[in-house]
């Protein structure tokens, strides 16, 4: 079983939880005032099996969406966002570093100068995987790629 899964079955039980809870809070709001045939139901509560069977209908879901054009492109958008904003935390420190002192800020520097170089390689990557997505999506299928782009 991976990681999906388990949350997956995991989030199907809290909202079971969540549902009984509601209608717990329901009930003692209105206990003493609810007249004959207008109590409120009790949530239906689903067997391990069905907790199982939905959970597995959302990971295939899921799954689908993570495959498709629209996932691949979103989740290259969320590496390069990632990527974006370490490099400019990197920075930030740098800044901040330099302000303090420039000449014993090297390391801090140096540091930052990698950051920039691994972060530029993780964002051009990701610029890579989402052309990839638009081409499955079927935007740019005519266009060549300039030499040396991404």
């Amino acid at each position: 079983m991976n990681l999906d899964w388990l949350d997956l079955l995991d989030d199907e039980r809290r909202r079971d939880a969540t549902g009984v809870r509601a209608w717990r809070q329901e009930v003692d709001r209105h206990r003493g005032v609810c007249w004959s045939g207008l109590a409120l139901q009790p949530p239906r509560t689903r067997s391990e099996d069905q907790l199982e069977a939905a959970a597995q209908a959302r990971l295939r879901k899921l799954q689908a969406w993570r495959a498709s054009a629209t996932g691949r492109f979103l989740a290259a958008v969320s590496r390069a966002q990632q990527a974006a904003e370490a490099a400019h935390f990197a920075g930030e420190s740098a800044r901040a570093a330099v302000s303090r002192d420039f000449e014993g800020s090297a390391s801090v520097c140096r540091g930052a100068a990698d950051m920039f170089d691994a972060q530029g390689r993780a964002l051009l990557a990701a610029a890579r995987a989402a052309r990839r997505a638009l081409r499955i999506h079927g935007e740019g299928e005519a266009e060549q790629e300039p030499h040396g782009a991404c």
